[in-house]
């Protein structure tokens, strides 16, 4: 699919050494895992080290079962929030929380920051039944699984809605990261650019205006504004 003027190259972006440190920062700061989902896409990117992904989801996609069910609550909310045009925290399949933050550019879903996962409630006994009640199917056992319960991570409600925030601005550095790098690479920019620079250099000692070079450079058109948040109208 071809891509349109200002839109974001996530395969480069996602790659690239800047933003694997930004990503690390991110996971440092919360003690959680941050991954990327593209639509239409089976695949989900961890952004942070696999070392911070939650004991418990750990222990549930060691099962094929749990593995299939984790990847389409991901791909289903993914959207769902998407559809919402923001940012969303939701139970999964096993009763944990997760964050879905979604990411529009020129008015197009382009992908999800996904984080996660939480535990429900601060962790007890009547927490772990519970969660063993819910997973029954998926035939875990019980002692790896009570261990992974009382190390998986745990935040109050108002902390929650605080990580979403900080998710939503680390999506809108992520567009704009990701659109800066196309307008470097574009070709079409690099080239009305290089007429802008020649333009300069040849008028310099003349009165120009930046109409006057914006309209020999053929419209240098600035680049689109990225957001987390879906465009109203």
């Amino acid at each position: 699919m071809a891509k349109t003027r200002g839109q974001v190259d996530f395969d480069r972006l996602v790659n690239s050494e800047e933003f694997a440190k930004f990503s690390e920062l991110l996971g440092d700061f919360t003690g959680l895992c941050v991954a990327f989902h593209a639509p239409g896409s089976a695949k989900i990117q961890p952004l942070t080290g696999l070392d911070r992904l939650c004991p418990l989801c750990n222990l549930i996609e060691a099962e094929a079962e749990g593995f299939r069910r984790c990847r389409a609550t991901t791909r289903a909310y993914s959207k769902g929030a998407a559809k919402a045009g923001h940012a969303m925290h939701y139970r999964c399949h096993a009763g944990l929380y997760d964050v879905s933050v979604p990411i529009f550019s020129e008015g197009k879903w382009i992908g999800s920051i996904q984080s996660g996962q939480l535990l429900p409630a601060p962790p007890s006994e009547e927490g772990f039944q519970e969660f063993l009640k819910h997973n029954a199917d998926l035939g875990l056992d019980t002692d790896a699984a009570r261990d992974a319960y009382f190390k998986s991570p745990y935040l109050p409600k108002d902390k929650v809605e605080t990580f979403m925030g900080l998710l939503s601005l680390f999506a809108g550095y992520v567009c704009e990261m990701g659109r800066r790098i196309h307008d470097l690479t574009d070709p079409e920019q690099t080239e009305e650019i290089g007429r802008a620079k020649r333009y300069i250099q040849d008028h310099f000692r003349e009165p120009i205006s930046l109409a006057d070079v914006a309209e020999h450079a053929a419209s240098i058109r600035p680049g689109s504004v990225c957001v987390s948040r879906r465009r109203s109208g």
